[in-house]
């Protein structure tokens, strides 16, 4: 960021602090060695990420300071269950929570979608193509290796990239009726979701950068909307 052309203004800068179990002063000193590493007086958005069982409070105590003080502007959780959230909760509010969420892997929309509308708190969806599943673009013949998450995931065994390769293929119009990208449509599906805030999208090279910002401009129909959905509900469970 110090040398980038972009005005500050115009950069929303998130970061995490690793693990919820830190503990008051870890996570103070967590979040000033961000600042010095990202060359910033006050960072956008700070995450408690990754939970861990019996769930201790200090850190996010620790951001709730932070934010007080002006260091921090907005802070959140990623992976939190509905109930850690609720504890959180009884001390201040959450501006934010950062779950896995994409239209194969909707585990969210049962208890963590209908809490963050509830509360206000904005929901940022990280994983919103599924790591390439819904591209069309990991086709049958693709070998994942070794160290690659997705090698042993249920998910992208054979069996399912058949099921999934098939139902893209019914989407396909839908992308060439808007000239998008099937990326695009499902991220723009994603979003189009009540209660999600936006898509946290991984890109490779600038190309797929610009690619994924176009998504934002892309408003589906809601009968596209729920087309989709009941496609990849007919697919049933796929991890």
């Amino acid at each position: 960021l110090r040398a980038s052309p972009v005005p500050r203004d115009e950069v929303t800068v998130t970061t995490k602090v690793w693990r919820a179990d830190f503990g008051y002063e870890r996570t103070l000193a967590a979040v000033a060695a961000s600042q010095e590493r990202l060359g910033v007086g006050r960072i956008d958005l700070v995450l408690l990420h990754w939970p861990v069982p019996g769930l201790r409070l200090d850190s996010w105590r620790a951001l709730e300071r932070l934010q007080a003080d002006g260091v921090v502007r907005s802070i959140g959780v990623s992976n939190f269950t509905a109930a850690m959230m609720r504890e959180c909760l009884k001390s201040g509010a959450i501006d934010s929570d950062q779950p896995k969420y994409n239209a194969l892997e909707r585990t969210v929309e049962r208890e963590i979608l209908p809490f963050c509308r509830e509360n206000g708190i904005s929901l940022l969806a990280y994983s919103p193509i599924a790591q390439g599943m819904l591209t069309g673009k990991i086709t049958l013949d693709r070998e994942f290796p070794a160290g690659d998450l997705r090698r042993d995931r249920p998910l992208y065994a054979r069996a399912n990239r058949v099921k999934v390769l098939a139902m893209l293929d019914k989407v396909k119009p839908i992308a060439e009726a808007h000239g998008a990208t099937l990326s695009q449509v499902f991220i723009a599906w994603l979003v189009a979701q009540p209660g999600v805030t936006s898509a946290l999208v991984g890109a490779r090279n600038e190309r797929q950068v610009e690619e994924n910002a176009q998504a934002g401009e892309l408003r589906l129909e809601s009968g596209e909307i729920q087309g989709i959905r009941n496609l990849v509900e007919e697919l049933g469970a796929l991890v």
